[in-house]
């Protein structure tokens, strides 16, 4: 049956209701750069084998509470997304990769006690508070909150993060950087330009 489908570029006002024979075997489904506004979460429940789903540059304001435990990657950058209806643990318990930038997010409280995210990335967004993404230390390699909010990052939040090797803060209002002596043996890249530090971060 159909694996892969590709509709990215089209005029599409909604995600389209597949038959029983495609929505059981699509593990792929590209549908960027369309004009849907509203999803449908019987229509996103229905496709079981789904594991990478692409809604970047769509008009979405809202996502609904929604079940789908095969899906690994959810990219809904460039939309208009203020929030979600149920944590993302609940709807994607299988979730690796979380791309949500460029929309209107406040925080990312939606992010609950996800387990096997391996990267995050959301930046250009609207968060002011460094994200408790703690649920996910195990797993978490790379994280984006470059061009929001983010005046302060508490230590106990950064701490567990054992397996982070890359960090983009830049362009937020940060004035210090916790020192975590734990990150030195996984963080690789750091990017901090662009904030409102006075003097350099003790990195030791």
């Amino acid at each position: 049956g159909l694996k892969y489908l590709k509709l990215d570029g089209n005029v599409l006002s909604q995600v389209p209701e597949f038959p029983n024979n495609v929505a059981t075997t699509l593990n792929q489904l590209w549908i960027a750069d369309n004009k849907i506004e509203h999803l449908n979460a019987t229509v996103l429940s229905s496709l079981v084998a789904l594991q990478w789903l692409s809604m970047n540059d769509n008009l979405v304001a809202h996502v609904p509470n929604f079940y789908m435990p095969t899906l690994s990657t959810i990219s809904l950058n460039g939309n208009d997304i203020s929030n979600l209806s149920a944590t993302l643990s609940t709807m994607v318990p299988n979730l690796g990769r979380l791309e949500c930038s460029k929309n209107r997010l406040e925080n990312m409280d939606f992010f609950g006690s996800s387990e096997n995210v391996w990267m995050i990335w959301c930046h250009s967004n609207q968060i002011s508070a460094f994200p408790d993404v703690t649920s996910s230390a195990a797993t978490l390699n790379l994280m984006n909150l470059h061009g929001n909010k983010i005046s302060y990052i508490p230590a106990e939040l950064l701490r567990p993060l054992v397996k982070l090797e890359q960090l983009q803060l830049s362009d937020n209002l940060l004035q210090g950087f916790p020192n975590i002596p734990e990150l030195g043996s996984s963080l690789i890249k750091l990017q901090l330009n662009g904030n409102l530090m006075t003097i350099m971060p003790d990195l030791d």
